[in-house]
């Protein structure tokens, strides 16, 4: 979650000063490069890269609607953003379980039948 901080105060700062489309062009000219094999955690280098692309853009996003706030109140929108996006995250994979687990009983009872 830190590096999901870091990449939406960076984006929603830059946003702010230079303006949303510079910032962009900024922060993902690097995201392009070494997306090949797996990084340290398991997860592809290619997820990685997605997942840096989506924090770029939440930042920018609340940089351009809260252009006068604070730098305090920013990290507090961006703690909030990530948070609220984790439970979004979490009840999809809980839903998806759900449903996973549902069709598999439904295909044992109908080989039991």
């Amino acid at each position: 979650m830190l590096f999901g901080m870091e990449c939406g105060m960076q984006n929603a700062e830059m946003t702010m000063v230079i303006g949303e489309e510079k910032a962009k062009l900024f922060a993902t000219a690097h995201e392009d490069k070494g997306v090949t094999g797996n990084e340290s955690d398991g997860y592809s280098k290619v997820a990685h890269r997605d997942m840096d692309i989506h924090n770029n853009e939440v930042g920018r996003n609340i940089g351009q609607n809260n252009i006068a706030v604070s730098e305090n109140e920013m990290t507090d929108i961006i703690y909030q953003e990530i948070q609220l996006t984790k439970r979004v995250s979490s009840d999809r994979i809980l839903i998806n379980t759900r449903c996973i687990i549902s069709e598999v009983k439904s295909r044992q009872r109908s080989l039991h039948d």
